[in-house]
């Protein structure tokens, strides 16, 4: 959680998982019990009365791939393992409820996670990861037409106009990730007894180096040659709320308007989104949205 926070000077970083911290996102904090400082930034103060929790998590990064986002990417796509693993392994912590550097195992049997101590909170064994861009097109301008190809490697496109859809591209190639498909998210479910017969839109990592390493390969697979229309808030509100996400914006009469229906969204939000999982959204971007 806390490399996401220490990226580079000037890069915009939204983390609802870093901002309230894990075990808020989980459901153990009380709204009660949040101050504001001076300063306007907001202080949780954690509580023993829980407030409902989710033993699920769907997870969205949205990446800026406009020009200069290159460096930002590769600390970022580093720092997901650790950002996993507060999911998946938390802390072992004492009686005082003080971490005393054992990781829970989340394969173990429920209780016994922890070889001391005991878990911070219960491994959550259920992710998906799904992944955006910042590049939305033109909005209808004759900018960010989805023509540009790739400086670098002139085989592959420059990623102009995402449309909102999740993203299926790892590595600087962009090469495809075969677990991600038919719907290009990722899913993690390690074969304990919770997760037996759970459907899924995807195929599955069982190990969590595995699917951490899938997952960090999708984050530099974003690259950086895509729209300076950066819209990271109209992506992620395009693939996650719109009930009726557009397919294309057009110009009719000199005018901007949206046009047909994007049923590759609705089938995408479809598989990603379970009803009673805990949403989170990770934006990275280094500057402010244009949307």
């Amino acid at each position: 959680m806390h490399l996401l926070a220490r990226m580079a000077r000037g890069v915009a970083l939204l983390a609802l998982a870093g901002m309230v911290g894990c075990s808020a996102l989980l459901g153990l904090e009380d709204p009660k019990d949040r101050t504001t400082s001076a300063g306007g930034s907001e202080i949780i103060a954690m509580s023993n009365r829980p407030i409902g929790r989710s033993n699920k998590i769907d997870l969205l990064f949205v990446i800026d791939n406009s020009p200069s986002m290159g460096d930002k990417q590769a600390l970022l796509s580093q720092a997901v393992p650790d950002l996993i693993n507060r999911f998946a392994a938390p802390n072992c912590i004492d009686d005082a409820g003080n971490p005393n550097g054992v990781r829970a195992d989340p394969t173990a049997a429920a209780g016994k996670e922890c070889s001391q101590g005991r878990a911070e909170f219960a491994p959550i064994v259920d992710i998906h990861v799904g992944i955006l861009s910042s590049s939305m097109g033109g909005f209808g301008s004759t900018s960010c037409d989805g023509k540009a190809q790739n400086p670098i490697d002139p085989l592959l496109d420059a990623h102009e106009n995402d449309k909102g859809h999740l993203l299926n591209r790892s590595g600087p190639g962009e090469v495809p990730v075969a677990n991600a498909s038919p719907s290009n998210f990722l899913a993690w479910y390690p074969d304990v007894p919770g997760n037996a017969g759970k459907p899924s839109g995807t195929t599955p990592y069982t190990g969590l180096a595995a699917f951490q390493d899938a997952v960090s390969g999708l984050v530099v697979g974003v690259n950086q040659y895509g729209c300076g229309f950066e819209a990271p808030l109209e992506s992620f509100y395009h693939f996650l709320i719109q009930p009726d996400p557009y397919e294309a914006v057009v110009r009719q009469d000199n005018k901007a308007a949206y046009s047909g229906l994007d049923s590759t969204i609705l089938q995408q939000r479809a598989d990603f989104l379970r009803p009673d999982s805990l949403v989170a959204i990770v934006l990275l971007s280094d500057e402010d949205d244009s949307s």
